[in-house]
């Protein structure tokens, strides 16, 4: 039951009704997360307009108009979101948001007193946490959009609790059902064994990272995107005090969004996601709504001048167009080699049983190459492998394939990739870091894992530069 329903039930769904549709013609499911991608910025949308109802005396016209269009045209052509657009299998971020912001955007609609559109709410909120663990924070952000309300007068402090503690009820049922009937307590792919161990400063350092990267595309230098991070706080801190001194009720506004962005990624944080490449992009996206929100709002509310604010927005639409296309170049370079890799690695083990693959790059540029786990480097503890996968597909599921990573990033990718076929004896020779035993009948990794081995019938990939090396 675990392997259906433990975690992206609903995004599972939606690629089985993409197999119907398009087959395996990949062009469909990429248009599928364009569609979800621009339903998701619309939902956003009437989000935020809800929220602005109440800044609707403390805005002039101008202002509760081009808001909104600027959340929107920055969402859309935001660089942070080329994992769930370019990368088909990110698509649980974009299913997950669909849900989340429709559970916002029905309590917000309901005015805290339509009971059928809170129940639709609580609804939309039980199909989330069936489709990613970022979902799992979301009592806590309707407890501060409640309290946000309390604070404005709106709801009594009695009922802004009340409200959040259904959608905690909620979360605490289906958690019980979880970890009683589905998984056993296994909460993602990532560091379960140390859920329990992580520390403050480690989530406030995840924290950090997370909350810059809603904002600043990835860098190639640590010391580019620390840059970055720099300039944007000093920005934002200075625009904050000026929208202080002109309107505290936007201010307060602004403080919300700043605290939903924080919340919205806050799952991903304590369960140690800290990257900065484009590969931790699946992981804020829905926070990221929250947190364009929060700079649409700080650009319009800050800046009073018209022309200046005009060239503001324009200057960073240009830097968003120009970083994404630079990373949807990345994403196609990377599917390019992958299907390359394949077909050479279909060539060289056509006809063994056992298939052991070393040194395999994972990304290029945070464009995944494929979706490795490494039993050797203990990576992950799933056993789910892009690579491996299709091995299976080609060899059928009574053959055994295993994948080892063991080079995390490829900076240039081979233009072609020749094959060198070596005896199996020779691996050692070419790759002395590797340690088999060709005499033993299985090998065993370093979690203890015992695979099975048999000479005359494994082939060991090895990808150095352009060289693809077949030990047979």
């Amino acid at each position: 039951m675990s392997g259906e329903w433990q975690r992206s039930l609903t995004c599972q769904l939606s690629f089985k009704l993409d197999n119907f549709i398009w087959g395996k013609r990949p062009v469909g499911y990429h248009f599928t997360n364009l569609v979800l991608h621009f339903i998701d910025a619309l939902l956003a949308t009437a989000v935020l307009k809800e929220l602005l109802k109440q800044a609707t005396a403390y805005l002039n016209s101008f202002q509760l108009t081009v808001i909104p269009i600027v959340f929107l045209l920055l969402f859309l052509i935001s660089p942070i979101h080329s994992e769930p657009l370019c990368y088909i299998l990110a698509r649980d971020a974009l299913v997950v948001s669909f849900f989340c912001l429709g559970t916002v955007l029905l309590l917000l609609r309901s005015g805290f007193k339509n009971k059928f559109l809170i129940l639709c709410s609580l609804v939309s909120f039980t199909f989330s946490l069936f489709s990613y663990e970022i979902s799992w924070a979301m009592p806590a952000l309707v407890l501060a959009i409640t309290l946000f309300y309390w604070r404005i007068k709106i709801l009594s402090f009695k009922k802004a609790i009340l409200i959040a503690l259904l959608y905690l009820a909620v979360f605490a049922s289906w958690f019980l059902l979880k970890i009683g009937y589905m998984d056993r307590f296994v909460i993602s792919d990532y560091k379960d064994d140390e859920f329990l161990k992580i520390d403050l400063l480690t989530v406030i350092k995840n924290s950090m990272v997370l909350l810059f990267r809603n904002f600043i595309p990835p860098y190639r230098q640590l010391s580019g995107f620390l840059t970055g991070c720099g300039i944007f706080m000093t920005v934002a801190v200075i625009a904050f005090i000026r929208l202080y001194r002109i309107n505290k009720r936007v201010f307060f506004l602004a403080l919300l969004l700043l605290l939903l962005t924080l919340l919205g990624f806050l799952a991903a944080a304590i369960i140690g996601i800290d990257s900065h490449d484009s590969e931790s992009e699946r992981y804020i996206y829905f926070s990221s709504c929250f947190a364009i929100m929060l700079l649409s709002v700080l650009l319009t509310g800050a800046i009073r001048n018209k022309q200046v604010l005009i060239s503001a927005i324009f200057l960073i639409t240009i830097y968003y167009c120009a970083v994404l296309f630079k990373t949807i170049g990345h994403y196609d370079n990377a599917g390019r080699f992958s299907k390359k890799y394949i077909a050479a690695v279909n060539e060289g083990t056509r006809g063994n049983k056992t298939v052991f693959v070393i040194d395999l790059p994972s990304q290029y540029h945070g464009a995944l190459l494929f979706r490795a786990q490494s039993r050797f480097n203990a990576n992950t503890l799933n056993s789910v492998t892009t690579l491996n996968e299709y091995m299976r597909y080609l060899y059928g599921r009574d053959s055994t394939h295993f994948v080892a990573l063991s080079s995390k990033e490829v900076t240039v990718l081979p233009q072609a990739i020749k094959i060198y076929n070596k005896p199996l004896d020779s691996l050692s020779f070419y790759y002395p870091s590797q340690k088999f035993n060709f005499t033993a009948d299985s090998v065993t990794t370093e979690k203890m894992e015992k695979f099975p081995f048999s000479k005359p019938h494994t082939v060991i990939i090895a990808l150095k530069d352009e060289r693809l090396f077949v030990f047979k």
